[in-house]
């Protein structure tokens, strides 16, 4: 199948990528960053081709969304934001570890059934793919926030090592964070209204059933957290940088819960 070729070559260029910008982040060697760069760009458009032609395909058919590998999408989605911010805020050599959450989520999306099959149609609503959104770019608020703790903590001590001469400063860290942290917010608040919305049309709310779509409050009460303490605070530091970590986590369990990897 047209669809499927596309997707497993981008599968390969996408690991193809994460080697060569691990290389590059190793030996802090720009042209190598460069050049992952340059592959990750040729595997998203292998990516958007395959689907694309997935829905050019299954078009006719009602589009059957309950065979798509929705998690691949949330390295699709990452590898384009990383790409804004790279060349927004010029930053180099970290691309591996940006992209190594997403990588996961690939490999689940392509080998695990669980990723998507156990999704029917009738269970895949705006709700899901808002998640799917949101998840993808608190991804980078999460990596982000990882970052700036090291790298304050470093200015904190005067530590000038390896890992202090690859990362962003914090002014770069502060302006990713918060940019990837307010779209991934306003996704999940979508997310949330329209699975709300959804639920109402049938009669149910979302607890009804297991119970684990109204999970999904959870993380977005502690991003309210997050935003109010932003608003005080009016820059990342330690506090936000902490928040920002363990509410992606709670995202994350979130996401495991709704969809069925493990038995919560």
């Amino acid at each position: 199948m047209f669809s499927l070729f596309f997707l497993k070559t981008t599968v390969i260029l996408y690991f193809l990528t994460a080697g060569i910008y691990l290389f590059s982040f190793v030996n802090k060697d720009e042209k190598l960053d460069l050049i992952g760069s340059f592959v990750l760009q040729i595997g998203v458009v292998c990516h958007l081709i395959s689907i694309g032609d997935y829905i050019a395909s299954t078009f006719d058919k009602g589009l059957a969304l309950n065979h798509f590998p929705f998690l691949t999408l949330v390295y699709f989605i990452v590898a384009i934001v990383y790409l804004m911010y790279r060349h927004k805020y010029k930053i180099k050599y970290v691309g591996f570890f940006y992209l190594l959450i997403p990588l996961f989520f690939l490999f689940l999306g392509i080998s695990s059934e669980s990723g998507f099959q156990n999704l029917s149609t009738d269970s895949i609503h705006f709700y899901s793919i808002f998640s799917f959104l949101a998840l993808s770019l608190l991804t980078i608020s999460f990596v982000s926030s990882i970052f700036y703790l090291t790298q304050n903590s470093r200015l904190k001590n005067k530590t000038f090592d390896f890992w202090f001469h690859r990362l962003p400063d914090l002014k770069t860290l502060d302006g990713m964070t918060y940019g990837s942290t307010l779209l991934g917010f306003m996704f999940l608040t979508l997310s949330i209204l329209s699975g709300v919305m959804h639920y109402h049309s049938k009669g149910m709310n979302l607890f009804s059933g297991n119970g684990h779509e109204g999970l999904i409050l959870l993380p977005w009460l502690a991003y309210v957290i997050y935003f109010q303490i932003r608003a005080y605070q009016g820059k990342l530091g330690r506090r936000l940088s902490i928040i920002a970590i363990l509410s992606y986590l709670i995202q994350l369990t979130v996401v495991f819960a709704m969809f069925g990897f493990h038995r919560f």
